[in-house]
């Protein structure tokens, strides 16, 4: 079915080509303009890919597919709701709200209450979704009431894109203004099918990109396995707490490399377990502060050839993964 376009579809193509041209973004910014990003938890982006389309929070709760979350309840009780009945993206990587949910953190140092502990970016077409008829955008935040909101290229013009793509310190007196402009919006009704418009998935890193494709079955890691990539150049996380930068699996031990810039290390409760299909062979536990590498010996069970390992932090998936001996690439 073909898709049905505004009918200044054109200017709105020109407006973020020009858009993409301005000395002001710079080179590392300068490739925004052509794509939204939507912030999911790694087990709704699972979720996602698996359906093939992104929801609206109303129509995933209605269809029991909101795999987990992430969302704050102050917020979401403070939308109207017509924008619960929206697919909603941003028009900038890492937004304010990103950067109060991301990582594993002590549970005071969420701010308001919402966790996104392992944040998967998808990067959709800018292009593709902007000239749909049904699509309106917002100079800021949709969660706040009196946020402005039109659907044409003129509106898209009159955004204040340097506020939107802010990406430095700013004044206190700046704030407000700034926090609320890089929520800037796009916004589909209902539904979102990423067949033409999903360009990349990013993910943080090589162990929760393994830990993704875990979650994922054969027939949509055929459809959007390419797609699914680390995002360490496109800059799409902030990276300051805590998460599983690898996870080295042998026949005797697993290993974690714990990103070793974080925040704050814990407190956290760590749970790693060591998996025969869904059958537990050993787990380790433990709560505290969480070392930089953590390693696990398999003593205790065996040496195994093949085996599936899962961590969890306060309960929620850090990394899962699987080993076989037999699939290993000799050398």
């Amino acid at each position: 079915m073909t898709t049905a376009r505004k009918a200044d579809a054109p200017a709105i193509r020109s407006h973020l080509d020009a858009l993409a041209g301005e000395q002001w973004l710079g080179a590392a910014r300068s490739w925004w303009p052509k794509f939204l990003f939507r912030t999911d938890p790694i087990e709704s982006a699972a979720a996602i890919l698996q359906c093939g389309e992104l929801r609206s929070r109303s129509l995933a709760t209605k269809e029991g597919a909101l795999a987990y979350d992430a969302a704050s309840q102050s917020v979401i009780a403070g939308t109207e709701d017509k924008w619960k009945e929206h697919v909603r993206m941003y028009f900038r990587p890492r937004s304010p709200t990103q950067f109060s949910t991301e990582g594993f953190r002590p549970a005071d140092a969420y701010q308001y209450g919402s966790k996104c502990p392992v944040p998967i970016v998808f990067l959709l077409d800018a292009y593709d979704v902007l000239t749909r008829t049904d699509t309106v955008f917002s100079d800021g935040n949709l969660g706040k009431r009196g946020a402005r909101i039109g659907g044409d290229a003129k509106f898209l013009a009159a955004i204040p894109w340097k506020k939107v793509y802010h990406d430095s310190w700013f004044e206190s007196g700046e704030r407000d203004t700034i926090i609320y402009s890089r929520h800037a919006e796009a916004a589909v009704p209902d539904r979102l099918a990423l067949a033409d418009c999903l360009r990349l998935v990013g993910c943080r890193t090589q162990a929760e990109y393994e830990t993704l494709w875990s979650l994922l079955d054969p027939s949509t890691r055929a459809m959007w396995g390419s797609k699914i990539v680390v995002s360490t150049r496109f800059n799409l996380h902030f990276g300051d707490w805590l998460f599983v930068e690898q996870a080295t699996l042998s026949a005797d031990r697993v290993q974690f490399q714990i990103s070793p810039s974080c925040t704050r290390r814990g407190p956290l409760v760590q749970r790693v377990e060591i998996l025969r299909g869904n059958i537990p062979l050993g787990s380790y536990d433990a709560a505290g502060d969480v070392p930089a590498t953590l390693r696990i010996g398999l003593g205790s069970i065996g040496r195994q050839p093949a085996y599936g390992v899962r961590m969890t932090l306060d309960g929620r998936l850090a990394y899962q993964g699987t080993y076989d001996e037999a699939k290993l690439v000799p050398f």
